[in-house]
């Protein structure tokens, strides 16, 4: 005979066999969620404020971490994390004890089967994160975006992703070593249909959306895996305070595709739209434009990738604006990078466009970017604005080559440098029908001349090389001719 008080405990724990407890898989996915987007977050902000910063809400969050990853080392977070997402399996795993408890006793097969489940649960999960993160960083975010939907997705997708592996794990352990067998296979089965549709939709959205099948970045632009013709860089430099020139071969592609126009025009079309390859399309155009010697498609480049979030076109564009002969576009380009309802103005930013302002000759903007330096920690004396003088200077001369020119490019030589990279790059031109080529609205500094040459043999001989272009405030430089032959 039974009494009352024993009842009422058999009746408890029949109802919690056949009933969902939501508590297990609620607490793993938000102890997962919170694990995977800290550690996405500290790999994902910006490693300083001292440059150009995309000015949006919720900064103090992207702020927190900067802090927090340069305060501690790298390790504490990551054990931290993973003690995180250890407590979640933990919780689980206890679930799952308790079940086999309570219930008859689980068989050897039982256990592998459950353990088997769990893994494929786990899969389809890491399949689905990963195609979700994929996309996320690759396709609608950029490195350094300060923008919280991010974060905020990332901890969704973690939650949704995590809950279901533990809601599936759970209904195995109950079909399998609990006593609710036909709840509990009816949950698995739910739980696996879900991650499964999850995954399948991510990644058939990548798929027919974002480039997911491409294999390469010449897929994504839809041009034939082909080198493009073959050129090489001549160098005019110095060497012991005597002119002297070097020989490049320039590379013919990137990320799998030559470079071509045809190429550069569809790199700009994919970079405007949701691609796995959406960043390397501008890194293509940022390689190809420099090696090509395009100094007005460079910074038109450039100031694309700005305007869609790239840091790194943030960062080239100052350096690049620096060594920029004045024009409009450069000025409407410098007013996009003085915007500060659009971006955070570091201190070393600051310097920079203070630096830049003086070069185009307006000293009352110069002066208060350099103070907004000073005010946010740019030691003061590093940078001194001298004078600013009239932007009248010009190089010009005459070439002869029986090698085919290309584009004969202006660098700035820094520091006794002879760098061919986006930021020494001033003016390009082609030679015209007699080889003649000028350079106008010059400010004053060192120059150097390189030429891009059609193929790879390496000429023989260099007459008239001017080495580093010394150009005074004002000054116009005639250049002997300049003769170039094998």
């Amino acid at each position: 005979m039974t009494s009352a008080r024993g009842v009422r405990p058999a009746a408890k724990r029949a109802a919690s066999r056949s009933g969902v407890d939501w508590a297990p898989p609620l607490i793993c996915a938000g102890l997962w969620a919170c694990a995977l987007t800290w550690m996405y977050m500290l790999r994902r902000a910006p490693h300083s404020d001292d440059w150009l910063l995309p000015k949006r809400a919720g900064f103090g969050f992207f702020e927190l971490a900067m802090k927090a990853g340069g305060f501690l080392p790298r390790p504490v977070f990551s054990w931290a994390a993973l003690s995180l997402l250890l407590a979640g399996l933990l919780i689980v795993a206890w679930r799952i004890w308790k079940l086999a408890a309570s219930g008859a006793a689980a068989k050897a097969r039982s256990k592998a089967q459950l353990g088997a489940g769990a893994a494929a649960a786990a899969l389809l999960v890491w399949m689905g994160l990963r195609v979700f993160l994929d996309l996320l960083q690759n396709a609608y975010f950029p490195h350094d975006s300060l923008d919280l939907r991010e974060p905020a997705l990332v901890f969704a997708a973690t939650f949704v992703f995590g809950g279901l592996w533990a809601f599936t794990s759970l209904g195995l352990a109950n079909w399998l070593m609990g006593g609710a067998r036909s709840s509990g296979r009816r949950r698995a089965g739910i739980g696996t249909a879900c991650l499964v549709g999850a995954s399948a939709f991510i990644y058939a959205w990548g798929l027919a959306f974002c480039d997911l099948g491409k294999a390469d970045l010449a897929q994504a632009l839809g041009l034939e895996p082909e080198p493009s013709p073959a050129r090489a860089v001549l160098i005019l430099s110095e060497s012991s305070g005597r002119p002297d020139w070097e020989f490049h071969r320039a590379p013919a592609g990137w990320g799998g595709a030559g470079f071509s126009e045809s190429g550069f025009e569809a790199a700009r079309r994919l970079a405007q739209r949701p691609s796995v390859h959406r960043w390397a399309a501008l890194r293509y155009l940022y390689n190809g434009l420099t090696v090509s010697m395009d100094a007005a498609g460079l910074r038109a480049a450039l100031e694309l990738g700005t305007r869609l979030g790239d840091p790194l076109a943030r960062l080239l564009l100052l350096e690049s604006l620096s060594a920029d002969p004045a024009s409009a576009g450069s000025r409407e380009i410098l007013a996009l990078l003085s915007d500060e309802s659009r971006f955070r103005v570091g201190s070393q930013a600051a310097a920079r466009l203070a630096a830049i302002y003086h070069k185009l000759g307006n000293t009352e903007d110069a002066e208060a970017w350099l103070g907004r330096a000073h005010t946010r920690g740019f030691p003061k004396g590093l940078l001194r604005l001298p004078p600013a003088g009239p932007r009248t200077g010009a190089i010009r001369g005459r070439l002869s080559s029986n090698i085919p020119v290309h584009r004969l490019g202006l660098y700035e030589s820094k520091a006794g440098a002879f760098q061919l990279g986006p930021g020494q790059l001033v003016d390009s031109v082609a030679p015209g029908s007699r080889g003649a080529f000028i350079f106008r609205d010059l400010p004053e500094g060192d120059y150097f001349l390189a030429l891009g040459l059609e193929g790879e043999q390496q000429p023989l001989r260099v007459r008239g090389n001017p080495g580093v272009i010394t150009l005074k405030t004002g000054r116009r430089i005639n250049l002997a001719p300049l003769q170039i032959s094998r």
